[in-house]
């Protein structure tokens, strides 16, 4: 505790500590007018037999919104480790398989001339938002991109403030891309990332 007086600095882990750890569905962004309720709904309905952290942020928000989240409405679940998922819907009009996951992964599907488009259509946002996105398409058509993103802890804000009012000086580490880190160090009050 002697040594404690010498303290110039605090770090902060931004994971699990300044934030909560878990994803949440952020944004939507339509590619063909697909309503908002929609494509969640697909979305999970392709993500609920995955255990990701992304996928649960999916489906967790598709049953906020009261929407059906069953599995037993898919066949054929695929899991592309690293890139997404695909399934198909049993019983659709459009018996198409569905793919969500990264752009790489759906444009394999759809082409790049509409993954180009797509990435225009939502990276701002993205980055804007410090969010992961998720890209789903039905057949060769990409459908539309859900954003998911961590969330600030309740309490950091005051914490950082705090410390801070201590003459502390702040910083935040993470793994997290440029974006992201900055995105959470401007939402809680620390300068330096």
């Amino acid at each position: 505790l002697e040594q404690a007086r010498k303290i110039t600095s605090v770090v902060f882990d931004k994971t699990g500590t300044v934030t909560v750890g878990e994803m949440r569905v952020v944004d939507t962004i339509s590619f063909d007018g697909m309503p908002e309720n929609d494509l969640i709904s697909l979305a999970a309905l392709a993500e609920v037999n995955s255990e990701h952290p992304i996928a649960k942020a999916v489906v967790d928000e598709a049953k906020h919104r009261g929407l059906a989240v069953e599995s037993n409405v898919t066949a054929g679940f695929k899991n592309h480790a690293g890139k997404g998922v695909e399934i198909k819907v049993k019983d659709a009009e459009d018996a198409s398989p569905v793919r969500i996951g990264k752009l790489e992964f759906v444009s394999e599907v759809s082409g790049e001339e509409a993954a180009s488009a797509a990435l225009s259509a939502v990276s701002g946002r993205a980055s804007e938002l410090a969010a992961t996105v998720l890209y789903l398409a039905r057949g060769s058509k990409l459908m539309g991109a859900i954003l998911v993103s961590d969330y600030i802890r309740d309490g950091a804000v005051e914490t950082i403030k705090a410390v801070k009012k201590l003459g502390l000086k702040v910083r935040l580490l993470t793994g997290d891309g440029e974006s992201a880190a900055k995105r959470i160090a401007e939402q809680v009050g620390i300068d330096k990332y």
